[in-house]
């Protein structure tokens, strides 16, 4: 997965996430440009690849929520934070995915409202409240992290329908003359097949990161909030091998030639969202050559087009 930051407000002065915390949020198509990187949502229109129209349900439908108005975010923030007095300055609306991203600042942070799920998609906290007076143990972090995100999403923690919760990213980030942690969670989908003797293992749509400081306060949060198409069939008609072969013969077309794939990513299956907002079962993988050319990409794992492509140069 790619490693990437987010600049945050710009009167209060950049707060850089730290790469950890956006492995998860770029693997669920977050639309994020990296440096260096363009991502590429080349599923129905591109090239020679499928020009068909998605079959699946669209995000905005699989939500069936009616969207809230930038008027209204304030209040959804002020829930988020459990302050009902602060006050907010809208800075603009950008458009990412399936929804409308109302962004506001504070004197506490920054906050990315989805017009969709009206919920807080993202909050970067500027002064968070020290949570000890002394520096926090890797293990002690996850568990301020894990109960935070439990609190603030926990339908992501429900299970059913061979679904369970992955801790995807726990890693303690060194920037020099300081540090933070950094956790992600993603749901994840255990697909048995009679045909072999291991189930296969799809990550799915929906994703929370967290980043704490080294006092155990909360940094930043974000969630990606997709639930799964039931229409979607988890199980893959075309191989690993067969999808890493048209993932080589994409990467060719590109210029992109002797292309190896990266062994430092959690390639697989997964569920990856096209440019309308269509789910696909995917084979996704991350790949360099000797130059450092690459990037990642995503192969349908049903008819085998480019689904996500994204160059790294």
């Amino acid at each position: 997965m790619i490693l990437t930051a987010q600049q945050q407000d710009d009167e209060m002065g950049a707060i850089q996430i730290s790469s950890g915390f956006f492995l998860l949020i770029v693997a669920m198509c977050f639309c994020i440009l990296a440096a260096g990187c363009v991502q590429t949502s080349v599923k129905n229109g591109a090239g020679n690849q499928s020009t068909e129209p998605g079959t699946g349900l669209q995000i905005s439908e699989l939500l069936n929520l009616v969207s809230i108005s930038s008027d209204q975010a304030p209040d959804v923030i002020r829930k988020f934070i459990g302050n009902s007095s602060t006050q907010f300055n809208y800075k603009q609306t950008t458009h990412q995915s399936y929804a409308d991203i109302y962004e506001f600042s504070s004197d506490q942070g920054s906050f990315h409202v989805n017009s969709v799920t009206g919920r807080v998609q993202v909050a970067s906290f500027y002064n968070p409240p020290t949570a000890s007076t002394k520096e926090v143990t890797l293990d002690d972090a996850f568990t301020i992290a894990e109960t935070y995100a439990k609190d603030k999403y926990p339908q992501l923690w429900e299970s059913g329908n061979n679904k369970s919760v992955k801790n995807n990213v726990r890693e303690k980030t060194d920037h020099g003359n300081d540090f933070d942690y950094n956790f992600g969670w993603q749901d994840e989908y255990t697909i048995n097949d009679p045909t072999r003797s291991e189930p296969y293992v799809v990550a799915g749509p929906d994703s929370v990161g967290i980043t704490v400081l080294p006092n155990g306060a909360i940094q930043s949060y974000a969630e990606w909030v997709v639930p799964l198409d039931p229409s979607l069939n988890l199980t893959p008609d075309i191989s690993e091998s067969l999808a890493w072969k048209k993932a080589t013969e994409y990467f060719d077309s590109q210029g992109v030639k002797g292309i190896i794939q990266s062994s430092d990513t959690n390639s697989g299956l997964a569920v990856i969202t096209d440019k309308n907002n269509v789910q696909h079962l995917t084979w996704h993988f991350k790949a360099s050559n000797d130059k450092g050319y690459g990037g990642e990409i995503a192969i349908d794992a049903h008819d085998g087009t480019v689904v996500m492509y994204l160059p790294c140069f």
